[in-house]
């Protein structure tokens, strides 16, 4: 809005009068200082009033914590400092390629109009910013935010995109005539009708590549099992996996269950701790009561910055479902997993070692095809 207010022209490209102006200006301030008002508050007082113990600021944790201890650090780095986060981006790959992914799928297009795009800018941002390869990697939740800006920008930008077309055309004009194309392309609406089979064959090309959806190479293969049909498609084995939970763990919200990432069901879920694997198993888990955490004490809080002990009490996962044929992880970090194996061997080995020592202690209730579901003994 406050972009659109400086303009002659709003980023619609129709004109504006003063009282059209006005209300953008009035309209954007407000907006922005509602934005920021409430990052702060969340940040600052929200987050660590309600926050379970041992909860770390995302600001000082492994994504952000490099660049300064808290926001006001963290502003000052990239105000005076940007030369720094230039040379993250530059020197880690898969920022590079997130930045690829999310324009090049729409042939840079976006970027001629880069107004559309403010809305992306926090989600950019996270991702440029953060040291933690779940906000750059391209095949995130994290990247969701993006798609509407960018499509917004691509549409709006495809006239530039048409004009630089003709452009260059024009420029190539001899060398087009001596590799006898000129006439292939021809002129006016023609050359217009080219320019889109390319544009769109061009992005056709990415999403055959690069997508998830069912005319895409990575739909109807085996590589990536979040990507494949495998994630989609109920078959018999999934039937059975969702019969099993259902037959062998209790509804009752009270039993905890921890499982491992990709094996997320309405009837595991539905419960008061829920936790991915492998928390719970070897130690308790600390689960936070919050009864004494109350919209009251917020109010004290924010005055006079006291609130009251954290209440915890320890939590042992009563069940655990784990499936070895779907991807290895360790809470939130994977082990590369493609054609049903891992890449990080690491990883793997922990992730092994971790289901061995589980069954060394839990009970097996039941088991078939790598699928298996465990019981704490005495429960």
């Amino acid at each position: 809005m406050l972009w659109a207010a400086v303009h002659r022209e709003s980023i619609w490209e129709q004109p504006l009068d003063q009282l059209s102006r006005r209300s953008l200006v009035v309209g954007g301030v407000w907006l922005l200082s509602a934005g920021l008002g409430y990052f702060y508050f969340a940040t600052h007082y929200l987050l660590p009033y309600f926050a379970i113990e041992g909860w770390v600021d995302a600001m000082d944790g492994e994504a952000f914590g490099w660049l300064g201890h808290g926001l006001v650090e963290i502003i000052l780095t990239i105000v005076t400092r940007p030369y720094v986060i230039a040379w993250d981006i530059i020197t880690t790959s898969g920022k590079l390629i997130y930045l690829g992914v999310v324009f090049g799928m729409l042939v840079f297009v976006s970027l001629l109009r880069p107004a559309f795009l403010i809305p992306a800018l926090p989600m950019l941002a996270i991702a440029m910013l953060s040291r933690s390869p779940n906000h750059y990697d391209y095949n995130t939740h994290y990247t969701a935010g993006l798609i509407i800006p960018v499509i917004f920008a691509f549409v709006y930008g495809l006239p530039q995109a048409e004009k630089i077309w003709e452009k260059l055309i024009i420029r190539m004009g001899g060398m087009l005539q001596y590799l006898r194309i000129s006439a292939i392309l021809g002129t006016g609406d023609h050359r217009r009708r080219i320019f889109y089979v390319l544009l769109f064959g061009l992005i056709l090309v990415g999403h055959v590549m690069l997508s998830p959806s069912p005319i895409s190479r990575l739909f109807w293969s085996d590589k990536v099992w979040t990507y494949s049909w495998q994630a989609y498609v109920p078959t018999e084995r999934v039937a059975m996996i969702k019969s099993m939970i259902e037959k062998y763990i209790p509804a009752d919200p009270d039993i905890s269950v921890t499982t491992q990432n990709q094996l997320n069901y309405s009837h595991l879920a539905h419960r008061k701790v829920y936790s991915p694997f492998p928390m719970g198993i070897a130690e308790p888990q600390k689960v936070m009561d919050w009864s004494n955490r109350t919209w009251d004490g917020l109010g004290v809080f924010l005055k006079t910055g006291y609130k009251p002990a954290a209440i915890t009490y320890d939590r042992y996962a009563d069940y655990v479902v784990l499936d070895l044929k779907r991807p290895y992880f360790l809470m939130d970090r994977g082990c590369g997993w493609i054609y049903g194996k891992c890449r990080d061997k690491k990883i793997e080995k922990k992730f092994l070692d971790w289901v061995a020592y589980t069954r060394s202690i839990y009970d097996t209730v039941f088991e078939r095809d790598g699928f298996m579901i465990l019981r704490r003994r005495g429960v």
